[in-house]
């Protein structure tokens, strides 16, 4: 019974001194932070003293000579929308066309899209004139036969008719390459691209000298 009073008095003292000691350190460690804080202005009135008399002090000492403080924001009407709180504090839309610079990766990706959605409409435009329009096609090339309106005219429209056809096809092939995880270098991008531009104007030539 005598040794377990003496374990319980020794475990009782052991956590006192730890108490004590750890109390002590963070004592100490206020005093530091506050001793710094007060090094790091010049004429600062506040003297060292308690640690919670002195809070007005230390937020004080936090703040270098000669800079502002930060400005409490400005309350802001819960009614206010995305686009007026931007407008209000003059900020640019996103995204901004016209802080990019011109490349021609980004242009040959918009106009592949363009393209497609273009064939998407002529042919269904086309499917729809052929049900709803009187008369059968080789009626309505004849009559664009008659027109006379001679080789220059005719291989330029055919020209421009063929040339979304051909680049998005050559467009197309690059983005298989693309999937099978080839080709996406900075260089070969480059040279991929100007292929696919020099592909498809030839393949229109061709198509529309035909």
């Amino acid at each position: 019974m005598r040794q377990r009073l003496l374990l319980v008095s020794g475990i009782f003292l052991n956590q006192s001194v730890f108490l004590r000691q750890e109390r002590a350190t963070e004592n100490m460690l206020k005093e530091r932070i506050l001793s710094a804080f007060l090094r790091n202005t010049s004429g600062n009135p506040c003297l060292p003293g308690s640690w919670l008399r002195h809070k007005g002090c230390i937020y004080a000492s936090t703040v270098a000579p000669g800079v502002r403080d930060i400005p409490e924001p400005k309350r802001v009407s819960p009614t206010e929308d995305f686009y007026n709180k931007n407008k209000r504090l003059n900020r640019p839309m996103s995204p901004h066309l016209t802080i990019y610079k011109y490349q021609i990766t980004s242009t040959l990706s918009i106009s592949h899209r363009i393209t497609g959605v273009a064939q998407s409409a002529a042919l269904s435009g086309f499917a729809i004139a052929a049900m709803t329009l009187p008369g059968m096609y080789p009626m309505y090339l004849e009559t664009l036969n008659n027109l006379a309106l001679g080789p220059a005219i005719i291989g330029g429209v055919k020209f421009a008719i063929a040339l979304p056809f051909m680049y998005h096809l050559c467009a197309g092939m690059r983005h298989l390459v693309w999937d099978s995880g080839r080709g996406f270098t900075l260089q070969t991008v480059y040279r991929s691209g100007y292929a696919v531009i020099a592909a498809s104007l030839l393949l229109s030539v061709a198509a529309a000298c035909v």
